[in-house]
């Protein structure tokens, strides 16, 4: 993953500079209010015994995406996290592909700023029809139903199974999110992330339950 975020951001990076695109000042600055609620469930088998062992963990705080460069296939992104649980703002490079490809190095950002920004490609759903019962999967398999629609946004439901390297693992993501096609970003979402760890003396299962609301959005701003 990070070869292929170093060289993608390489690339997009020389292409922007031949266009005179890049600068300091973002193009469009996206800011999300997000919430995060984690539940650990340890399913261990001793001395003809189940010992059911539950940690959890709450954070939450904003999400401010900067889109720093944008070409037809690729949007150069600048994320800021600022969470509770860190207790200062943290900033991260990285961009993400015309469908819903995310690329940036591997423990930089957090799940719920990478599953929101899978609705920033800039051909997400373009291609799609947006009619309620249309149903779509995209090449990073995620597949997408119009659940409902309310002038034009929509609301998809999300379903992911993700391939993990390690067979004892299996991970659905699934929940809803609120897109608006003519805005080009998530407006909300909904997600959870289901992950089952199996072990010779049992399974340790993780829910992450994440929620975003847009905050704010620069092209929202009154205009000079």
């Amino acid at each position: 993953m990070i070869a292929l975020f170093v060289s993608a951001l390489a690339w997009i990076s020389v292409a922007a500079a031949s266009a005179g695109m890049l600068s300091d000042a973002p193009i469009r600055s996206v800011v999300y209010k997000v919430s995060i609620q984690q539940r650990n469930e340890a399913h261990i088998e001793r001395y003809n015994s189940i010992d059911r062992g539950i940690a959890t963990f709450t954070d939450d705080g904003t999400v401010d995406i900067d889109i720093m460069v944008k070409t037809e296939t690729l949007l150069g992104v600048r994320v800021t996290e600022a969470m509770r649980s860190r207790g200062y703002p943290a900033s991260f490079t990285g961009n993400v592909g015309p469908d819903d490809g995310v690329h940036f190095p591997d423990g930089s950002i957090n799940e719920v700023s990478y599953n929101l920004l899978r609705f920033f490609g800039v051909r997400f759903a373009a291609d799609q029809s947006l009619a309620v019962g249309s149903v779509w999967t995209t090449p990073t398999g995620i597949q997408y139903t119009v659940k409902s629609a309310d002038g034009r946004r929509v609301t998809l439901d999300v379903l992911q199974h993700v391939k993990v390297a390690n067979t004892v693992s299996s991970v659905v993501v699934y929940g809803t999110v609120v897109y608006d096609p003519g805005l080009l970003v998530p407006i909300s979402g909904d997600l959870t992330q289901h992950r089952i760890e199996l072990h010779p003396e049992g399974a340790v299962e993780t829910y992450q339950e994440m929620q975003f609301v847009r905050q704010s959005d620069s092209f929202d701003a009154p205009k000079q």
